[in-house]
């Protein structure tokens, strides 16, 4: 039941998009926002951001965007200023030259991206670096193997779950493009040394009453202290709830939500179930003391 509600929150990484523009970092609508649109109300084709375009060919550049149908603008500072379209759509007029595409929108746009490229290289590292850095801690494959499943399990439920609540609750219609990446760093940090002190207290205990019991009074002297602050963190991070900026109210959503899952599902229900089904497995290749000690008493 427990990997069934949390595979359903993570389908709501599906529909999950990113990229704030200039007019949705606030909760509230700061008035420089309002006196913008009203301004872009008045004046269709112009911008109260308009598009920063350096050159070091002026004239040939703003040519080449009056043919694109673009009103450009040179100001006295020897930049170009144009409205009217998208950061993608100004580069791909102005490819082949040596124009450079600024101002507010490119840099959201290259933020966007590199928020992309970036989650894609950091999230596989941290996971690898994590699951290499147990195989020594443990001295095990198994338990690594469930450590760091349950932890990405927990990232895309809490996700998914943040997506929902931040879209269909509080109405945002994008994740600001920092948000996820925040979120997987703080949960994975977290998640990982719940983990780690139950699974550690887990395998002393096993030397003395087998796995399946260990789990269960590793459980009972750190479901306590776990819990209690698993809460205490998700409420600190719930707090960013009441700042203006809606990266950082996202964030405190998404890691709250996890923190919470983390806590009260996968450490107290999801890992002592499969420690429960796996038995001595869960520290292949090596083994428990106790069990090392009971398979020698036995062969003699």
């Amino acid at each position: 039941m427990s990997l069934f509600a949390l595979g359903a929150m993570s389908l709501g990484t599906l529909s999950i998009n990113t990229g704030l523009n200039q007019s949705d970092q606030f909760i509230d609508t700061p008035e420089s926002i309002s006196a913008a649109r009203e301004l872009s109300d008045a004046f269709p084709d112009a911008s109260a951001t308009p598009a920063i375009i350096s050159t070091e060919d002026i004239t040939a550049t703003s040519e080449r965007l009056s043919g694109a149908g673009l009103q450009p603008r040179p100001n006295d500072e020897g930049f170009i200023e144009v409205s009217g379209a998208t950061t993608p759509e100004l580069r791909a007029i102005l490819d082949g030259t040596d124009a450079l595409v600024g101002g507010g929108d490119a840099e959201l746009y290259d933020t966007e991206a590199a928020a992309a490229d970036d989650r894609r290289v950091v999230f596989p590292l941290v996971l690898g670096l994590i699951f290499v850095a147990l195989l020594f801690l443990l001295r095990s494959v198994v338990a690594p193997l469930v450590m760091t499943g349950s932890v990405l399990l927990t990232n895309v439920a809490a996700l998914g779950a943040g997506w929902w609540v931040s879209h269909h609750l509080f109405g945002f219609d994008r994740f600001d493009s920092s948000t996820p990446l925040y979120a997987f760093v703080f949960l994975v940090a977290l998640g990982i040394d719940y983990s780690i002190f139950l699974v550690t207290r887990a395998r002393e205990d096993a030397n003395a009453v087998g796995t399946k019991n260990g789990i269960l009074s590793a459980l009972c002297s750190t479901g306590g202290v776990i819990t209690s602050a698993g809460i205490l963190l998700a409420a600190v991070f719930a707090a960013l709830g009441v700042l203006p900026l809606v990266a950082l109210a996202q964030i405190g959503i998404v890691i709250c939500i996890g923190v919470l899952l983390d806590t009260l599902i996968v450490r107290s229900l999801v890992v002592p179930a499969v420690v429960q089904v796996c038995g001595e497995k869960f520290w292949w290749p090596s083994r428990p003391h106790r069990q090392t000690v009971l398979d020698e008493t036995a062969s003699s």
